[in-house]
């Protein structure tokens, strides 16, 4: 009489490593997805610091902000334009940078005394709070916001945009060097000196080009992130059958949709790629920010290449893993 054994399940084959043209490609690919990455992160950066500068210049530069219009209806009057001149001059250079002072002092010592209170063991006792040292440190802050909103409103945009941009290339720097992320950095400062000579070239002392340069980054942004989704595996797709298919079936499926998705593709890089050149042979300028159209079309035509390669490499290996029977990959669980 023999014991039953449970057999444990064979395992998958792995699949062969790729020949030489694929491992050639995957390096080229990485290269490709590093330089996207650091205009992506470099482009959403300076967006963010333009429009950040902006809102605060906007502000600073109203003849009555949204504190000083509070507190004249607090005193009174309906607006700022039944008010008053010397109580409207009485508001805007005394109350209204007092109390917005104040609120700054505030937040900065709650702050700082949260930044004390974290970072310890769990079960430690709270040190008690050292008034003093914290109210000098809001001080400091609030003197440092001060001086930043002060330093926005006088300097010309042009200068403040060079100086922003040469801080976002030295943190760029000493992070990249650190990780030796060397592709990434160097595509980080080519896109800062071409930010720089922008600003040299196309801005003035205010920001009314922003909403244009900005318009410019959303386009590259926006396209270079979605060839770096499809490198990811994140681009849009319907899951529906693919989740019920289990066989082989799964990658002929994965296979049959590459190729239509390759031939869709394609078909609108053939189409942008036709755009950019007709834009490049003109003369014609985005009207907003000033530079030659064929530049703000560009990584229309580069994202689609990129995509359509990159589909392709999948087709070959969704292709391979069909005729090798594979069977359909685990499910894995996603958070979106």
């Amino acid at each position: 009489m023999t014991e039953a054994t449970d057999t444990p399940p064979s395992p998958r084959p792995s699949p062969p490593p790729p020949g030489p043209l694929l491992r050639g490609w995957n390096r080229v690919d990485r290269v490709i997805y590093d330089i996207e990455q650091a205009f992506v992160i470099g482009g959403l950066l300076v967006m963010t610091c333009t429009y950040f500068l902006t809102v605060v210049f906007s502000n600073m530069k109203l003849p009555y902000n949204k504190v000083d219009q509070a507190l004249v209806r607090l005193a009174g009057y309906a607006d700022t334009q039944s008010a008053p001149l010397d109580v409207l001059d009485t508001i805007k250079h005394v109350y209204s940078p007092l109390a917005m002072g104040i609120v700054t002092l505030l937040l900065a010592v709650l702050a700082l005394r949260t930044r004390e209170k974290l970072g310890r063991p769990e079960g430690s006792p709270v040190p008690p709070a050292r008034w003093g040292r914290l109210a000098l440190g809001g001080v400091l802050v609030t003197a440092a916001i001060y001086g930043g909103l002060k330093i926005v409103e006088l300097v010309p945009a042009r200068y403040l945009g060079l100086a922003s941009v040469a801080l976002l290339i030295a943190i760029a720097g000493y992070y990249g060097r650190a990780i030796r992320a060397w592709v990434r950095l160097t595509s980080g400062l080519v896109g800062g000196v071409l930010v720089a000579l922008y600003f040299i070239d196309k801005t003035n002392d205010t920001y009314g080009w922003n909403a244009g340069f900005s318009a410019v980054l959303l386009m590259y942004v926006a396209f270079l992130g979605a060839s770096m989704a499809t490198k990811d595996g994140r681009h849009i797709r319907v899951d529906a059958i693919r989740k019920a298919l289990k066989g082989r079936g799964y990658h002929l499926y994965e296979a049959v949709s590459l190729f239509v998705t390759i031939l869709f593709t394609a078909f609108l890089f053939w189409m942008a790629k036709d755009y950019v050149g007709l834009l490049a042979s003109s003369s014609v300028v985005h009207a907003d920010s000033g530079l030659p159209q064929w530049i703000v079309a560009a990584p229309i035509a580069s994202a689609f290449f990129f995509i359509t390669c990159r589909f392709t490499v999948q087709l070959f290996y969704s292709v391979g893993a069909w005729r090798r029977g594979e069977p359909a990959p685990t499910p894995q669980v996603e958070l979106h």
